[in-house]
């Protein structure tokens, strides 16, 4: 069998370990599964609304269900929730420091969703800039309002965006002419570096800057050392 066309699938896989690593630890189950399902099903909406019609075209192992776009997300998310706090020695806070925000759940839900409509069907625009757009205005709000997370938010933005190059490397290596296979180059900046789309290392960076300190956002943690 030809695993070229699956490498959204092998590219996610490549970091599984990974997540089960931070998994074991019963402190963390809470956000990466939390970040991790809510990243997931964003990804399945951006995905199958939008990306695959004008920035790029996946091949899924289940031909009905978009498997791979929920793994990829349930998969960074977690990571990326928790992966400050294993490099720097750090974890949550046992008790809430600051009071619960679940609403700005819904109102981060409506500004993604506004950011598509606005970007892509109102000005016509690629659906990789609401991509950027959407966590960018919610990582901000998320830094304005909880100013300790900024720095948390910054560093995941950094480690989302290093996993995205690490994957693309490998990728590139069992398939050179990925994206010219699998991506609307025509569509995008015609920038590379090191032989990836400057897109994607955006979009790495952007994610992780405005997803993966969610939890201590919606629910009043901090982050404090071991």
């Amino acid at each position: 069998m030809d695993i070229k066309p699956y490498f959204y699938f092998i590219g996610t896989t490549i970091f599984l370990p990974i997540w089960i690593l931070l998994f074991v630890k019963k402190e963390n189950r809470k956000d990466m599964l939390l970040v991790g399902i809510l990243a997931g099903i964003m990804a399945i909406i951006a995905d199958e609304l939008y990306s695959s019609k004008d920035y790029w075209n996946p091949v899924s192992i289940f031909s009905k269900f978009p498997f791979e776009s929920f793994y990829y997300g349930f998969i960074f998310g977690g990571i990326g929730t928790e992966f400050y706090e294993l490099v720097f020695g750090k974890r949550n806070s046992k008790k809430r420091m600051y009071s619960t925000r679940i609403i700005w759940l819904l109102i981060f839900a409506i500004i993604t969703v506004l950011s598509f409509v606005v970007t892509v069907n109102i000005l016509g625009l690629n659906s990789v800039i609401a991509c950027l757009v959407a966590p960018l205005i919610n990582g901000v709000i998320v830094a304005v309002i909880r100013k300790d997370l900024f720095i948390p938010q910054l560093w995941n933005g950094l480690f989302i965006m290093t996993l995205t190059f690490i994957m693309f490397q490998v990728l590139l290596l069992i398939n050179s002419n990925l994206f010219s296979e699998y991506w609307m180059l025509e569509n995008l900046s015609q920038i590379f570096l090191l032989n990836i789309p400057l897109e994607e290392y955006l979009f790495g960076f952007f994610v992780g800057f405005g997803t993966c300190n969610l939890y201590e956002f919606l629910f009043g943690y901090s982050i404090v050392k071991n």
